[in-house]
C-alpha cells in the first residue's frame, strides 16, 4: 500500500498477519525493494508458521522458501481487508489525499498505534469465543 504520495518519494507499508488470529505480527515501512522485504522477513522468520501466503510480487520468492510459500490472490483476503482498514482510519493512506505527513517517523507512529488497537480488538474477540 503506497503512502506519502509525493511524486518522487513513495513509501510502502508491508504487513505480516496471522490468518488464524487476524493479528498483525510485524510491519515495515519503506520502498518496494528487497531491502525493505528483508527487514520485514527478519522480524517474522522465527515465528512458527506452516505456510506464507502472498500475492505474486516477485521479491517474495527471494525471501520465502518455496515449500512454505503460496502465491495466490485468493489467499490474501486478510491483508486486503487490513489495507482497507488502514485507508479508512488513517487519512494519509487514502489513494489521492493531501492529508499526509512528510515524516516517515510520524507515519510509523500512526501505524503502530493503529496496529496496537486492531490487535487489542482481535484479542478481545478471541478471548470471548
Amino acid at each position: 500500500m503506497a503512502l506519502l504520495s509525493k511524486k518522487k518519494r513513495k513509501v510502502w507499508l508491508w504487513l505480516a498477519i496471522c490468518r488464524d488470529s487476524k493479528r498483525i505480527l510485524a510491519f515495515e515501512i519503506g520502498t518496494r525493494s528487497l531491502k525493505t522485504g528483508k527487514k520485514l522477513w527478519e522480524k517474522v522468520k522465527n515465528i512458527p508458521c506452516q505456510r506464507y501466503c502472498t500475492d505474486y510480487w516477485e521479491l517474495y520468492k527471494q525471501l520465502i522458501a518455496a515449500e512454505k510459500h503460496i502465491c495466490s490472490k485468493a489467499e490474501t483476503y486478510t491483508i486486503e481487508s487490513y489495507n482497507a482498514l488502514f485507508r479508512h482510519y488513517l487519512a494519509r493512506f487514502h489513494r489521492k489525499t493531501t492529508c499526509y505527513s512528510k515524516s516517515v517517523h510520524m507515519v510509523e507512529i500512526s501505524v503502530s498505534l493503529l496496529i496496537f488497537e486492531l490487535n487489542r480488538r482481535n484479542f478481545k474477540k478471541l478471548s470471548y469465543d
